[in-house]
């Protein structure tokens, strides 16, 4: 169901783009996803995007006894009739800010129900709340957001719970890299958001300690970093962004973490390489750790 507001011209200094047209949030009513569409209002207002909420219908994520069901939305409520009255909350909520919205209510598996939806709007951004508790527990409890990170070939911003009260405007970005394909469409978007919202980048290469260990492989790394801090170096001067590079050794989710709390950043920015191989030892060894461990929103870029 459509529901659109043209926001028109944007106030406050903010400005129409072309980052972000097509915003996906799945949404539950809970303070998690309150919070995670937050943050996709607040991008589709800098960019003039569209925000899609969703809600999913699973029929495995039905609360676990009927009393649970009624307690919050009454006895003549369907599953599906309190889906529709979440996401009339969200559209409010949504309109209310002037940005343009659509809303669908989805049957299935929740990560497979996401996915598809991302390729029948095409979307450019999936926004997804995250924390440990039960009732988003559709969102952690079986991995769907991690499936949905894994999987997924668009953006993928995740917020946790613990971001609540944030500064909804990205005050400093941290752009973790190790130069490869997953890493420089990363960067494209990091530097996007840094023109954006006029904010600094911080670039942070961190030399494997596993790997470091071996003199030839550890020469390989370093020239690896040094060849991707001298491109993003230029890039940035090229885009007029201001940036700031940084090499550290160590465990690479330990790094950037450490890195997260010595920047003060608001929001981390990083590559994956898909599902498979290697790939899912990375997305286990870094990624997964960063997501889970993250108190500041974390946006994941899958390679294609």
């Amino acid at each position: 169901m459509a529901r659109s507001n043209n926001p028109g011209l944007l106030c406050g200094g903010e400005r129409r783009g072309s980052m972000f047209e097509t915003v996906l949030i799945p949404y539950d009513g809970s303070q998690s996803s309150i919070q995670a569409l937050d943050r996709a209002i607040a991008t589709a207002k800098r960019t003039g995007a569209t925000v899609h909420v969703v809600y999913v219908v699973d029929l495995d994520d039905i609360p676990g006894s009927h009393d649970e069901l009624l307690a919050d939305h009454g006895d003549e409520l369907t599953v599906e009739e309190t889906g529709q009255d979440i996401l009339s909350d969200a559209v409010e909520r949504v309109t209310t800010a002037g940005v343009t919205v659509e809303d669908t209510l989805l049957r299935g598996d929740t990560a497979t129900a996401i996915l598809k939806h991302v390729d029948t709007i095409d979307g450019d951004l999936i926004v997804l709340g995250h924390h440990e508790t039960r009732r988003l527990h559709r969102f952690l409890h079986r991995s769907v957001a991690e499936q949905v990170v894994r999987a997924s070939t668009i953006p993928v911003l995740t917020i946790p719970e613990s971001s609540d009260g944030a500064d909804l405007a990205w005050q400093s970005i941290l752009l973790a890299t190790d130069g490869r394909s997953g890493s420089r469409r990363a960067t494209d978007i990091a530097f996007e958001f840094a023109e954006t919202y006029g904010v600094t980048v911080r670039g942070l290469y961190v030399l494997d300690s596993r790997f470091a260990r071996s003199t030839p492989l550890r020469g390989v790394l370093e020239y690896e970093a040094q060849k991707t801090e001298r491109e993003l170096v230029t890039r940035a001067a090229q885009s007029g962004i201001e940036f700031v590079w940084e090499q550290r050794e160590g465990k690479p989710a330990k790094e950037i973490l450490a890195a997260v709390d010595d920047y003060r950043a608001d929001l981390v920015v990083m590559g994956t390489r898909g599902q498979t191989g290697l790939d899912r030892l990375f997305m286990g060894s870094v990624a997964r750790t960063v997501l889970h461990a993250s108190s500041i929103p974390v946006l994941t870029i899958r390679t294609t």
